[in-house]
């Protein structure tokens, strides 16, 4: 049964790919729970959505716009979220609305979040998140651990 929930933030780029192998790698899928959560921009929802859960065995998009780029990106999702569980993962995957930084933060505020892995391109030439970056901005703004991967496992 899993006792711990990991937060994936996904953005759909090919950094995400990356970081899934690093959980698959040093991440036990029966002592935890992942967490994918990706953040649309607010100008891509529609009126007053602010959070969608999004349910794995239920593909209809009935509740959204299918000409837009949030069906694409919810599809995405899902996708993750099966791949995930096919390597027997206890997963969930939710969209939410608004700033990627600040949805991070508000998710851990709300669950009991053990962990928090990005994979992050911006990257310093000393190592560190660059200043400003969505990974500097998750890091300052956090108080649980954070795992940071940057592309290819560098």
């Amino acid at each position: 049964m899993a006792s711990r929930t990991v937060l994936i933030p996904l953005d759909g780029s090919e950094t995400n790919v990356n970081i899934e192998d690093v959980v698959r790698r040093y991440i036990d899928p029966v002592e935890t729970r992942l967490v994918l959560l990706h953040s649309v921009d607010t100008a891509l929802g529609s009126g007053d959505l602010e959070k969608q859960a999004v349910d794995v065995e239920q593909r209809s998009l009935d509740d959204m716009p299918c000409d837009t780029p949030l069906c694409e990106q919810r599809e995405r999702l899902i996708d993750d979220v099966e791949r995930l569980r096919s390597a027997g993962y206890t997963v969930t995957g939710e969209l939410r609305f608004g700033d990627t930084v600040q949805q991070i933060v508000e998710y851990v505020a709300e669950k009991q979040v053990a962990l928090v892995a990005l994979a992050t391109p911006a990257y310093t030439g000393n190592g560190r998140p660059l200043p400003g970056s969505v990974a500097d901005r998750v890091v300052r703004g956090l108080s649980v651990p954070v795992l940071l991967m940057r592309p290819n496992g560098e």
